[in-house]
Formats: C-alpha cells, structure tokens, sequence
C-alpha cells in the first residue's frame, strides 16, 4: 500500500496536494510533534466563487493556484500565472485581502 500523501497526489495530480478538495476525506493534522514537522505547514488561503478558485500561499508570497471551474472542472491547469486571468487573479485576491481585514 503507498504511503496517504502519494494517494493524494494520484488523486489532485497536484504538489502540493490540494487539501480543501472534494475528495479529501481525512482532515490534515499540521502540528503532531515527534511526526509532522511544524515548518512543513504553509499558511493558505481559499476563496471560491461560481467559477473560480483561488488559493494564496504563505499570504501571497508562496506558489498560487487558480482554477476555472467551468473549462477545468477537476483542477487539472494552474491558470495562476496565466496573463489571460490576471484581471482574475487580482479581483479575487483583493476581495479575500477585504474579508481577511475585516474579519480575522
């Protein structure tokens, strides 16, 4: 049997695995000392609407992701660095800057 992490990756043919998707059934444990080590965890933000997905790494700084639902409906191609989906890509980080300041 494969260790869980290469069953992930099989499943999101993405790395670093996509935790927040549909089809990740077991929450990750990020801080079990002795086993994970705490610098391997990143900070993530999500945010989704009808047709998009957006995930910020390590407050922006780390690698992003941003998917079309309706043309990639199972995540296959980042368009995070796509120049066709900047307008995209920085309405939805503003908007999740916007709810990060005025909720957390």
């Amino acid at each position: 049997m494969r260790p869980a992490l290469f069953r992930l990756v099989e499943l999101h043919n993405s790395y670093p695995v996509n935790m927040y998707a549909d089809v990740a059934e077991t929450p990750m444990i990020w801080n079990w000392p002795g086993r994970i080590p705490t610098e391997g965890a990143r900070p993530e933000q999500m945010l989704r609407d009808a047709r998009f997905k957006l995930v910020l790494r390590d407050n922006g700084g780390g690698p992003g992701e941003l998917y079309d639902w309706r043309a990639d409906p199972l995540e296959h191609v980042n368009q995070y660095d796509n120049a066709a989906f900047i307008t995209t890509r920085a309405a939805m980080t503003k908007q999740l800057r916007a709810w990060r300041e005025k909720y957390v």
